[in-house]
């Protein structure tokens, strides 16, 4: 940045601001896209706060003083005029608005150096203007209030911890479905939980251990199981269970209802979801949402 179109203050005050977006300065972090937006609505509705309270008192004073009188540091409203600018200074830079942050900046300088109400005006209608201007290259999202939740908490909020702790190689997912769930993306939604109910289907059949989980191809290849190849090998191993007691018995009948489950699942959403015409409404992935939720619940404390 040059001091030779800037006087050297603005530059200075300019430099010693706190980098525009706090994940660069946090690099480290994981930043959620949800804090993102949140710091960014935050600043939005900022400007247009502090924007409008300043043209309301410089306004006020002009009635005052006349448009012409000049705003001297002993003014008892300059202190709240120089803490607004500072409050709309901090707005613009959480939204990154470069070229606003430097007529903010200035319109600061000319309110220390005793400026003019109508030029001090003018100088505040032109940072309105820059920032203006700059939002127009910005996206904004809004979230309605009962998708916030799906966004903001975490897969053990909607899922369970212990299913989560079970299965933490299906945490991805999991959170990507519910942010898909947020934003609408109900086919996004439908797949990510279909990529979980694979991964969570086949580590439970690899826990019976006569289990088969790929089959020889005649190109003589090893190929892992359908869906429904899987089905048909726990319907197998469960039949083999012994029943002698009525605790075993207990144990495959509850084995058995998991696995009509998951025919349920594979029926229901499987092959539509792998098919490339395929969508789905918000309320079908809220079914798919809820029948996850109870099979994961329910199969957690068989594996």
């Amino acid at each position: 940045m040059s001091s030779t179109l800037l006087e050297p203050e603005i530059v200075e005050s300019i430099q010693g601001l706190r980098t525009v977006a706090p994940w660069i300065d946090d690099y480290y972090r994981l930043w959620s896209v949800f804090e993102m937006l949140e710091h960014n609505a935050r600043g939005f509705w900022g400007i247009a706060t502090h924007v409008a309270f300043a043209r309301s008192a410089i306004t006020q004073m002009s009635k005052e003083a006349g448009r012409g009188a000049a705003l001297a540091p002993h003014h008892k409203d300059y202190g709240t005029l120089m803490q607004t600018l500072a409050s709309f200074e901090e707005s613009a830079q959480s939204l990154g608005l470069t070229v606003s942050l430097l007529s903010i900046a200035r319109a600061k300088a000319a309110l220390q150096g005793g400026i003019r109400l109508d030029v001090l005006m003018n100088h505040l209608d032109f940072a309105a203007q820059c920032v203006q201007d700059e939002l127009e290259s910005k996206v904004f999202l809004y979230l309605q209030p009962d998708k916030i939740t799906f966004y903001k908490d975490g897969p053990e909020v909607h899922f369970g911890a212990s299913v989560c702790l079970m299965w933490p190689d299906v945490k991805d997912d999991l959170s990507e479905a519910s942010r898909c769930m947020s934003l609408n993306r109900s086919t996004a939604c439908v797949f990510h939980l279909m990529r979980v109910i694979e991964f969570v289907i086949k580590d439970w059949a690899s826990k019976f251990p006569t289990a088969t989980l790929t089959r020889l191809t005649r190109r003589g290849v090893f190929q892992e199981l359908s869906w429904s190849d899987l089905e048909g090998e726990l319907q197998s191993q469960i039949a083999n269970m012994p029943i002698t007691t009525q605790a075993e018995k207990d144990a495959r009948d509850a084995r058995s209802r998991m696995v009509a489950l998951f025919g349920n699942i594979r029926h229901g959403w499987r092959n539509g979801t792998m098919h490339p015409a395929a969508k789905y409404t918000e309320e079908e992935a809220r079914d798919v949402f809820s029948s996850v939720r109870t099979f994961l619940s329910a199969l957690e404390p068989l594996v």
